[in-house]
């Protein structure tokens, strides 16, 4: 899958602990085919990492998305 850099931003993620591409869930829903309630409640289930950006929207790690596929 490529994903086009205007569509992620690189971000840190904590939880990876290096800089990844990160995307909010409109864009993660998009690339992925996951619907964002679906998106959302993996996040809250610690499955994917996700955080506030710095605009308070909800960012998702793509790799953690990626690697739950």
């Amino acid at each position: 899958m490529t994903i086009r850099r205007r569509a992620s931003s690189r971000l840190w993620c904590p939880k990876c602990g290096r800089e990844v591409g990160v995307v909010d869930l409109i864009q993660a829903e998009l690339l992925t085919g996951i619907d964002q309630a679906t998106l959302h409640a993996g996040a809250e289930a610690k499955r994917w990492h996700s955080f506030t950006g710095p605009d308070g929207t909800l960012l998702v790690c793509l790799e953690s998305v990626l690697k739950s596929m």
